[in-house]
């Protein structure tokens, strides 16, 4: 069975097949989980994700039981030889549960890739490729997608997705047999397009342009009057200019009806006049509803446009979506721009990945950048280093910010790329939602051909995954319609919440995206820093620096700031900025996870779930459930054991002081006292832990719970490191 592929199904009710023989994969609920699991693209799925999906947000005691008891039956029938936790194939995470699988094996990726290679061909030309592309794409289809999972929210959400993106692909098809002269089928697939979708106006213009086509003018004029009417009854809305010049250029019975090279549809006025698309550009961005009626001659003779480099093999990077590897070009550390900035130390791999972006777009070559990393770890300013690079090689560079910290102040991150693109005042695309205008793709991708057009572009996104859905998918659509241009695109994302910007980020590793993930510093890299702000008298401190930020530049440059004295030692403190951030954090959880992470701060840095079941009250699932809460938003880490394949919980130091200073002396005396109840009933129990939580309870601390003569000093150090 070992040779045997698995495919997967979720363009029709859910499959899986195994060669040419279909599992079975038994109950509704447990097609369910397969689903879901599939849907989040390889990517690990939390155990509460997972029964929120499955009982629609009410999931009952045992439920993440019957979760595994799924996953244990799916781990039988999907990966036979190897059932148990030993399966490479549904792997356990520490939170949750990771299906992989090659994109290929799942049907919904092979059908999104063959609509990007059906438009790609077009923009080169070759029709007859595009039209086998979408034909393949349109065959992959077994029904209603996810139809046997009606009733489940995510399946209701993911598959009126999945039908749009069904529609596109089937206006695609309808454009090409319109373009290649078969128009009776054309017309017959148009009709059917309006009949899925009669609000859709790319289906209608289809519909329109197949009628003139067979010689029915007036049919085609009345078909534009049915279309108003029902736009206006059910919405209220005037149909869009381009539908009106559609209706304009049937009354003239214009030749150029399936599109003219420059169709005025798409120009997007701004405040220096139209801007137009370009050749290939044009016909990528406009889709079907506009797109021109013929590879456009040069000269009177064909112009063969040179296709697209795919997955071409980076200098200094790779380009299959996984992060660099280790070795490499040497480069000197980053000396700071910006005074007040720390040295650039341990990102020669993510700065030799951004130089090789900036390369390729300097050659004409479009390139993505995705630097993926948790907060502190130096996104931004990577992406300022991008900046520098670029500017000091004629690049121009726009950047906007997903509405975090280097957010967008409140507007749309659309707007502020066109604004600084079309050269506009700020504010001049005002505050709506411009991401999810409809034709606002076409504008950005007119805006990005003309400016690249001037010289190499540089467009930084950062805080990605904090903006609205809405401009994840413009990103989406923009990555697919994109032509080879001197432009590189980073973005910056926190790896621990990607959540809208998933698909993007799959999209965009397909695309052949180099990925940077920056680590923690090492303390020798601590040590290397020190050495060039010329605090060579602190590095004898550079071990507990680095054990106080855990090797985060932001907590460190931060911890840098103090005095000397108060950076570790006796006096440390947590810096101002720090413990805001913490607080900010903290405020995002429920009152039970912080009072977990109250008790649990003031116990070993490494967590004791079963101590805090006990003393919290609260199941052992339900302790993990917060101690999740608190790894995603980064107050605790997971440091896997690599000998035995466990790992363990622990505080970030500087995030375990903040908790615990936030409490008064009398709250963590009580505390102390619940863990040294608890412990003392332990047998075997560590007698110093014991008494470093009898010597803090103080007066909770009945005389038989006294420490002992002779260890008080060294329990109240272990109890207030």
């Amino acid at each position: 069975m070992a040779g045997e592929h698995l495919r997967y199904g979720l363009l029709g009710p859910v499959r899986a097949h195994r060669g040419g023989t279909e599992l079975d994969l038994g109950p509704r609920q447990r097609r369910a989980l397969l689903a879901r699991l599939l849907l989040a693209d390889a990517r690990p799925v939390p155990v509460r994700e997972l029964c929120d999906a499955l009982w629609r947000g009410d999931a009952p005691t045992g439920a993440a039981s019957s979760v595994r008891a799924h996953v244990s039956r799916l781990r039988s029938v999907l990966d036979p030889d190897q059932p148990g936790r030993t399966s490479g194939l549904l792997v356990s995470e520490p939170t949750g549960y990771r299906l992989t699988f090659a994109p290929e094996e799942l049907d919904l990726h092979r059908f999104e890739s063959l609509v990007a290679r059906g438009r790609s061909a077009i923009t080169r030309g070759d029709l007859t490729g595009a039209r086998a592309a979408a034909d393949g794409a349109l065959d992959l289809w077994r029904g209603r997608p996810l139809a046997d999972l009606d009733d489940y929210d995510f399946a209701r959400e993911e598959a009126a997705r999945l039908v749009s993106l069904r529609q596109d692909a089937a206006e695609l098809r309808a454009f090409l047999l319109l373009r290649t002269g078969q128009v009776e089928e054309a017309l017959v697939a148009a009709e059917r397009l309006v009949a899925d979708a009669p609000l859709r106006e790319a289906s209608w213009a289809l519909r329109v342009r197949a009628l003139y086509r067979a010689g029915r003018a007036v049919e085609a004029l009345q078909c534009l009057e049915r279309f108003r009417r029902r736009l206006d009854e059910e919405l209220g809305l005037e149909p869009s200019p381009a539908m009106k010049e559609l209706h304009t250029a049937v009354l003239r019975h214009s030749d150029d009806l399936l599109g003219p090279a420059q169709p005025a549809a798409t120009g997007a006025v701004g405040p220096t006049g139209p801007v137009k698309l370009s050749g290939s550009v044009q016909a990528a961005a406009t889709g079907p509803a506009h797109a021109p009626s013929e590879p456009q001659p040069e000269n009177g003779a064909a112009r063969a446009e040179p296709e697209p480099a795919e997955h071409e093999p980076a200098a200094t990077g790779r380009t299959d979506g996984h992060p660099l590897p280790p070795g490499g070009p040497a480069f000197a550390p980053v000396v700071p721009a910006v005074p007040g900035e720390l040295p650039l130390v341990g990102r020669e791999h993510e700065l030799a990945a951004l130089r090789e972006a900036v390369a390729a777009a300097a050659t004409g070559r479009t390139r993505w950048t995705i630097v993926s990393g948790a907060p502190g770890s130096g996104r931004t300013r990577l992406l300022a280093e991008a900046e520098r690079e670029a500017t000091a090689q004629g690049f121009t560079v726009v950047r906007c910010g997903g509405g975090g910290a280097h957010g967008s102040g409140g507007f749309d991150p659309a707007a502020r790329l066109l604004e600084q693109l079309l050269g506009a005042p700020r504010g001049w695309a005002g505050v709506s939602r411009v991401s999810s205008q409809p034709d606002t793709l076409t504008t950005l991708l007119t805006a990005l051909a003309t400016r690249a057009g001037d010289a190499p572009l540089l467009c930084l996104v950062d805080d990605l995954d904090d903006a609205a859905e809405s401009f994840a998918g413009l990103l989406r659509m923009l990555a697919g319609l994109l032509p080879q241009l001197p432009l590189a695109f980073a973005v910056a994302v926190d790896g621990r919440r990607t959540g809208a910007v998933d698909g993007l980020l799959a999209d965009l590793s397909r695309q052949g995206a180099l990925w940077v993930e920056p680590e923690p510093l090492s303390p020798a890299e601590v040590a290397q820093l020190l050495a060039l702000r010329g605090d060579a008298h602190e590095a004898d401190r550079a071990a507990e620096l680095h054990r106080r930020s855990g090797g985060n530049p932001f907590l460190l440059s931060h911890l840098l700031a103090l005095p000397a004295d108060r950076r570790t030692g006796p006096s440390a403190r947590v810096p101002a900025a720090v413990r805001s951030v913490v607080r900010a954090r903290l405020a995002r959880l429920d009152g039970t996870a912080r009072a977990m992470l109250n008790c649990a701060s003031l116990d070993e840095l490494v967590l004791d779930i079963p101590l805090l079941s006990a003393v919290c009250e609260l199941r052992p699932e339900a302790v993990l459930h917060r101690v999740d809460a608190a790894l995603r938003e980064g107050l605790l880490v997971w440091e896997p054991d690599t000998g035995s394949g466990g790992g363990s919980y622990r505080f970030s130091p500087l995030s375990r002081e903040v908790v615990r200073d936030a409490m008064t002396p009398p709250e963590r005396q009580r505390l102390h006292a619940a863990l040294a109840r608890e412990l003392a009933g332990r047998p075997g129990e560590d007698p110093l832990r014991l008494d470093a939580h009898r010597a803090a309870a103080g007066p909770l601390g009945p005389p038989g719970d006294r420490p002992r003569s002779g260890t008080d000093d060294r329990a109240r150090h272990r109890a207030d490191p």
